[in-house]
């Protein structure tokens, strides 16, 4: 009977040992996952913001360039 109980209690110990290491794993891949989202999504952003800062550099550039020209002459060469 003792040895009943104990061999009971021992499967419960590793019943338990196993539940917690596979929910472990879970929350460590959920992690990873959510991990990965934010990563790809902040490098989305960057790229957007680089576009945009691009864009406005351009802009400054040209608008520039265009201010030194002498009159007369047409800005919109190829």
């Amino acid at each position: 009977m003792i040895a009943r109980a104990m061999r009971t209690g021992e499967e419960a110990r590793q019943q338990a040992q196993l539940e917690a290491k596979q929910e472990a794993q879970g929350l460590v891949e959920k992690a990873r996952v959510e991990i990965q989202r934010e990563r790809d999504e902040t490098i989305s952003e960057l790229r957007q913001e680089f576009a945009d800062l691009t864009v406005v550099a351009a802009e400054k550039v040209i608008g520039k360039s265009l201010d030194k020209m002498p009159t007369g002459k047409s800005s919109t060469r190829c």
